[in-house]
Order: C-alpha cells, then sequence, then structure tokens
C-alpha cells in the first residue's frame, strides 16, 4: 500500500470520522448482514467474526490514548480467545464468552462516550458515535439475556420452542432498548424480568442524558451573545 494511503487513512481513523466509520460498520454488522441472511448457515461463527472486527476496530479508537487503547486491546485480546476457544470447543467456557464480551464492550463504551462528550463543538461525527454507543448498549444487553437464558432455563420464551440463536436475543434486546416490546418474547424469570427492566431504564435514561448533555455543549461552545458594552 502506498505510503500516502497509508497516512490518509491513519489520519482520517484518528479523527472523528472514526466515530462515523464504527457507526458504518456497526450498521453493517448488526442490520444489513443479518437482513441479508449471510449468517443463517452458522450463526455463532457470524457472531464471533462480528464481535471480532468490532472488538478490533473500537480498541483501535483509542490510539491515541494509550492506557486506555492499551486496556481496550488487552480486553479484546482475553475476549476474543475465550469467544473462539469456546467456538471450537478445545475449551467449553460457560457464560465466560458472554462475560468478557460485556466487559470488552463496557470499554468501548467508556472510548466513545469520552470522544462523544470532549470539550469542543457537537459535529455530526459526535452525533454518530453516541448513536453508536447506544448500539453497543442492545450488544451488551443481548448477551446478558443469553447468560440468564443459558443459566436458567425457561427463562425467557417464545412461541412453541425457547430462545436458542445469538439473533434472537440480540432481537428481544434491541426490542426492549426501544421500548417498542412486541411480545413475541417474554421474560418469565424474576432475573430476566429484572434485567429487561433494566435495559428500558437504560435506553431512556441515556436519550435523555445524551441529549441534555449535547445541547449544553453545544451552548457553552456557542459564541456569547453578551454585549459588553451593555454592563
Amino acid at each position: 500500500m502506498p505510503r500516502k494511503v497509508r497516512e490518509t487513512i491513519a489520519q482520517t481513523w484518528q479523527s472523528e470520522a472514526n466515530l462515523s466509520i464504527f457507526l458504518a460498520l456497526l450498521v453493517l454488522l448488526i442490520f444489513v448482514i443479518p437482513s441479508l441472511g449471510l449468517e443463517r448457515d452458522n450463526e455463532r461463527l457470524y457472531g464471533n467474526l462480528m464481535t471480532s472486527v468490532l472488538l478490533v476496530c473500537g480498541a483501535a479508537i483509542a490510539w491515541r490514548r494509550r492506557a486506555v487503547f492499551v486496556l481496550a486491546l488487552s480486553v479484546t485480546v482475553v475476549t476474543l480467545a475465550a469467544r473462539w476457544a469456546d467456538f471450537l470447543r478445545n475449551m467449553p467456557l460457560g457464560v465466560w464468552p458472554h462475560l468478557l464480551s460485556i466487559a470488552a464492550i463496557l470499554v468501548l463504551l467508556y472510548i466513545l462516550l469520552s470522544q462523544v462528550f470532549a470539550p469542543g463543538p457537537v459535529t455530526h461525527l459526535r452525533l454518530q458515535g453516541a448513536i453508536a454507543a447506544y448500539l453497543l448498549f442492545g450488544i451488551a444487553w443481548g448477551h446478558a439475556y443469553a447468560i440468564v437464558g443459558s443459566t436458567i432455563p425457561g427463562s425467557f420464551t417464545i412461541p412453541e420452542r425457547q430462545l436458542q440463536l445469538p439473533s434472537e436475543w440480540f432481537y428481544f434486546s434491541f426490542v426492549t432498548l426501544t421500548t417498542v416490546g412486541f411480545g413475541d418474547i417474554v421474560p418469565l424469570h424474576r432475573v430476566a424480568r429484572a434485567l429487561t427492566v433494566g435495559e428500558v431504564l437504560t435506553g431512556q435514561l441515556y436519550l435523555a442524558v445524551l441529549i441534555g448533555r449535547l445541547v449544553g455543549m453545544q451552548i457553552s461552545s456557542g459564541p456569547s451573545t453578551t454585549d459588553p458594552s451593555s454592563n
């Protein structure tokens, strides 16, 4: 790859444009590919590939903040090692791949939100980063539901069978996060219900705090409207 191209890619990724790129990647992996049915033959393989791409790209956003980057990269390596080891069935790890995935997503949320709420004007790129964080919340809660579903049989119900596929956990998570609540998947166990309520509150509070914070940042970063001569 020519040096000029490499420098252009590096400068783009190290700017706020990385938030837009990360959001586009999330939309592609969460909505576009599943809608085309490309993961239908092996959802677990697709899930691991999706998680690998997301975690690596998310950790790369913190490249300029070396301490955060090292933390994100370390959590990413451990998480991906656990997920792929469990997938290959050489080392069954139970719920640990889901727990580590949640931990890695929390690190990515910190990276994204710290950049979204950094001092400076509110740009469309920061708004896209905030949307990406919102989608990450849905993925994290999906892993939490998978943990409950695998450890407490019958904690969720779906007509004629129990939830098993990863896509079903994420579908329920995003339906809950947005408070749509179609009712086709119902939490029965008290732990499942508590998680469901927690995600509903998370989705609503995040949007309320996000809007308030961004409006405050935009007002504080705008030009002063006070006329000094009037004092």
